[in-house]
């Protein structure tokens, strides 16, 4: 056992090693401004499972670099979903964002699911579970001290308690359901037709260029129900889209 520990260790050193004088390379060459072996040996790194904002917003910075405007994009939002905040990335992504033919916005103001995904941000369901959980323990340990001191506490309360560690829980399960059925990306293709329905056949309603920002409402088949506005929604090939 002692053997296998110790050629497990070695093979995860390396492993560790091999991922950091990549990550130095990738570094090299986009101070060298070769960017297209930048971005071979930072994606390598996601490949092998990586991710970080540092990765993401030098992959989007050396997309950006080379006038692709939708990998650019597509990066610049993978890093702000780590650091939401952090304005080297949302400058960066304005600058892109400029150079992207479709100037409307996803529409999030006054959006409930996306405001849904903007709390979790900063109040993650699990912190609503653990806090549910320490109202009970809480309660519990009352009952305890009260029942000690020899007083009585009347049922209602236990039931009170019950039904408010009860509601949160829910609510965390239900906020994290929420959060797993939200999806955006980027359209990946010079000029898309959206239509009426699934199918080739369908009319087209409305038409989106590369590097555009849409939410993913559904998928059917090989089909992308997509929203960008109220008065913008329709299906896409999912084949023209990358989820952020």
């Amino acid at each position: 056992m002692k053997i296998l520990g110790i050629i497990l260790s070695v093979l995860f050193s390396s492993m560790i090693g091999f991922s950091q004088e990549n990550w130095n390379q990738a570094n090299n060459y986009y101070d060298d401004q070769e960017y297209e072996q930048a971005i071979n040996l930072y994606e390598s790194l996601i490949s092998e499972g990586y991710q970080s904002f540092d990765l993401y917003y030098n992959v989007g910075n050396s997309y950006y670099k080379l006038d692709m405007f939708a990998e650019a994009v597509l990066f610049y939002e993978k890093s702000l979903l780590l650091e939401p905040g952090n304005e080297d990335a949302q400058h960066n992504l304005e600058k892109v964002n400029q150079k992207i033919k479709d100037k409307s916005e996803l529409s999030t103001k006054y959006d409930s699911a996306y405001l849904r995904k903007e709390l979790s941000n900063y109040i993650h369901p699990y912190a609503f579970q653990v806090l549910s959980i320490l109202i009970l323990v809480f309660f519990i340990v009352f009952l305890v001290f009260r029942k000690l001191n020899k007083k009585n506490t009347r049922p209602v309360w236990l039931i009170i308690a019950l039904i408010i560690s009860a509601s949160i829980f829910l609510f965390s399960k239900w906020q994290e359901n929420q959060l797993l059925q939200y999806s955006e990306g980027i359209i990946f293709s010079p000029r898309v037709n959206v239509k009426s329905s699934p199918n080739i056949e369908g009319t087209g309603i409305f038409i989106l260029h590369e590097g555009t920002k849409i939410r993913i409402l559904n998928e059917e088949n090989s089909w992308s129900r997509v929203y960008l506005d109220s008065e913008k929604i329709g299906w896409i090939e999912s084949s023209k889209i990358r989820k952020i």
